[in-house]
């Protein structure tokens, strides 16, 4: 028990740290990434969302580092760091924080997730009130299928 030393303590703080900081990142993305969904502003969706697939990509190669690191040490599950850890206070309490900042990240995710999903159904109701299309399936000539679309659109924006 308790095979961590100081040089090894200093390392797991060092991931912990560049984890953490990569964490708070994507939080602040995943915040401009909703505000820009509800205000309709798709430049900043579509750089934020650029930026914050390059950050989970950085988060995601740290993380592999680390679990790899901690599996060196013989830790491989959260209660073998807890108990591994025990002396060093900052590092646990540096690891709560990493996993409620990924389980805010989780929320995030979810919570958006649903919105577009809502809002697609929404939409898709609308339209296809709005655009009746003939139920029958088609095909070409040569057999392939012909996706069903409406023959001719009008819209009225009388004003």
């Amino acid at each position: 028990m308790n095979k961590i030393n100081g040089d090894d303590a200093a390392k797991i703080n060092g991931y912990l740290d560049i984890l953490n900081g990569l964490m708070d990142e994507v939080l602040v993305l995943q915040g401009k990434i909703r505000k820009s969904v509800k205000e309709r502003d798709w430049t900043i969706l579509d750089n934020s969302t650029r930026k914050i697939n390059e950050v989970s990509v950085e988060f995601h190669t740290m993380d592999t580092n680390f679990n790899t690191f901690l599996a060196e040490l013989g830790i491989d599950t959260n209660s073998a760091f807890y108990s591994e850890c025990s002396r060093f206070t900052s590092l646990l309490e540096k690891y709560n924080l990493l996993r409620r900042k990924l389980l805010k990240s989780k929320v995030e995710n979810k919570a958006l997730e649903d919105y577009v999903r809502i809002t697609n159904g929404f939409l898709q109701g609308i339209y296809d009130r709005a655009l009746p299309q003939r139920k029958n399936v088609l095909y070409s000539k040569n057999g392939t299928l012909i996706k069903n679309r409406p023959e001719s659109i009008v819209l009225n924006i009388g004003v």
